[in-house]
């Protein structure tokens, strides 16, 4: 490339070695000689200017690419929940396959309704939207468009982190939906665990955790609305797994003094545990929970013996690399699985999926982090419903919600507590996950509010998850109870050394997160 300043230099010296010839030859100044002189200046400028700015377009572009090089980058996964049809668990239909029974274990459940609005299409028309806005993110135009969103939610003018979002929506469609008339297993693309397949020798079908592991998201957003017997609750919350520490905690109380042992621990844990009533109290619920997690059987009340529920060994169930040999993890006889010797809480299994529950990353993720007990996905859970409340309260001050009579806090609904259990989602993907219960279909008002305002929910939503990538420097919020921090989780903590990590797990890794694969951003094991 020829540079602006030699460009200028070899043009003023051809001019002036045009004039100097002219004279010494004593050619006379006449009219065609100015013209050919004029031209030759004009002509030299125009290369100078030409010259010149290529130079400074190149520049440009460079300075542009640098910038570009610069722009963070995140894996984002929305999980609009549910989208099959409702089946019962049996050899053909349901979920949580169990290879060596040959059926699936559960039903499947598509969610709740009201007022012919069904969870599976609000949830997923809700994930539709929040992907529009998150791709914003792609390009300077758009940004400006998505900072716009960030000053309306958050009241703030500040410069936002520019960050780029790559949002994968994990569903896209329902079972009802044309495309899936002629699937022959139409539920194979919507349950959490995979499908077998029609043809012995052939892989199995990924089911939705499969499928969210296989892109190696740093953050999962899950969209779910709940229910109530009672019309009156309303709400939003979060779910939450434990992890082994708690679980492990909580079967050696349970062996050591029963359900009294149990009620001993921290009074938050018990209080927060999804309790689905039966023949069991909240606590019986804990033993229950840290028995299906270790060993995949239900314990009997008095927790002397397994009972012949059998839950299923879940990590056995999808395509990563934690699986392990059916063989391993239990015994089948006459086609029921044989219950084991009770184990009384003093024996906990160990393999490779064991390793990884006992790392340091599960224990950030899903023990301790932020908001203490819960790890980084109770405080992702939390602080994107944080979010969802702010925008839905700007919107009462200024915007459709202000023809409700009320306080914010009194329009929106609560955070209620978080629901602890042994679910699946949380536990078994490879990734921080924001969890979310958006409110009670069962309750009128936050019916009506989701029915009538899913874009403030959409970009509450949007913004909760471009915080917890990129943080946000919050102005005290005054009017509305338990705001947002606008704190990011430290991404760095779940970088990992590759070197270490193929010490203990071999060919296992590659950079890509495939299925047979650890994502390349997650596991250290120790």
């Amino acid at each position: 490339m020829v540079s602006a300043v030699s460009s200028y230099s070899s043009a003023e010296t051809r001019v002036a070695m045009t004039v100097f010839k002219a004279r010494s030859l004593g050619i006379r100044q006449n009219f065609s000689l100015r013209v050919c002189i004029g031209v030759s200046i004009i002509f030299m400028v125009l290369i100078f200017q030409v010259s010149g700015d290529f130079s400074q377009t190149a520049a440009a572009a460079e300075k542009a690419a640098e910038k570009a090089a610069e722009i963070p980058e995140f894996r984002v996964a929305l999980s609009p929940g549910h989208g099959g049809k409702v089946e019962r668990g049996r050899e053909q239909t349901g979920d949580y396959w169990c290879e060596p029974l040959g059926k699936f274990l559960k039903g499947y459940f598509n969610g709740t309704s009201r007022d012919g609005k069904q969870e599976e299409k609000v949830v997923l028309d809700l994930a539709e939207r929040i992907q529009k806005i998150l791709q914003l993110t792609a390009t300077e135009s758009g940004w400006k468009q998505f900072s716009g969103i960030l000053s309306r939610v958050t009241g703030s003018e500040a410069d936002f982190q520019r960050v780029k979002l790559i949002v994968n929506l994990i569903r896209k469609e329902s079972w009802d939906s044309p495309s899936m008339k002629s699937e022959k297993d139409v539920n194979s693309h919507f349950r959490l665990f995979d499908t077998p397949p029609e043809k012995r020798g052939e892989a199995n079908f990924p089911g939705r955790l499969s499928a969210i592991n296989d892109l190696s998201p740093h953050l999962v957003v899950a969209l779910h609305l709940n229910t109530s017997g009672s019309q009156s609750w309303r709400g939003m919350h979060t779910v939450v797994t434990p992890s082994y520490s708690q679980f492990r905690e909580i079967a050696e109380a349970a062996y050591s003094h029963g359900l009294q042992g149990i009620s001993r621990l921290a009074p938050e844990t018990a209080a927060n545990w999804n309790f689905t009533g039966g023949d069991r109290n909240r606590f019986g619920w804990m033993a229950n929970d840290a028995s299906t997690y270790f060993y995949g059987f239900r314990p009997s009340r008095d927790l002397k013996k397994f009972s012949s529920r059998y839950i299923g060994h879940r990590h056995c169930m999808l395509s990563w690399p934690f699986s392990e040999s059916w063989k391993k993890v239990m015994k089948v006889s006459k086609g029921k699985p044989v219950i084991p010797d009770f184990r009384p809480f003093s024996e906990f299994p160990d393999g490779l999926f064991w390793k990884r529950e006992r790392s340091r990353f599960e224990e950030r993720r899903r023990g301790w982090s932020l908001m203490g007990r819960g790890g980084d996905n109770l405080y992702a859970g939390t602080e994107v419903l944080r979010f969802v409340r702010l925008s839905l309260a700007r919107g009462s001050s200024s915007g459709p919600l202000k023809k409700l009579k009320g306080s914010p806090d009194d329009i929106i609904g609560p955070i209620l507590r978080p629901a602890l259990s042994d679910w699946s989602e949380p536990m078994l993907i490879n990734s921080v996950i924001s969890y979310l219960e958006l409110g009670h279909i069962s309750n009128s008002r936050d019916f009506a509010l989701l029915k009538d305002y899913p874009d403030l929910y959409a970009e509450g939503i949007a913004v909760g998850i471009y915080s917890l990538l990129a943080g946000i420097e919050l102005k005290p919020e005054k009017k509305l109870s338990d705001p947002p921090w606008g704190r990011p989780i430290d991404w760095n903590f779940y970088e990992f050394g590759p070197g270490e990590a193929r010490e203990f797990l071999g060919d296992l890794i590659s950079s890509g997160g495939k299925k047979s694969s650890i994502p390349g951003n997650y596991f250290e094991i120790k």
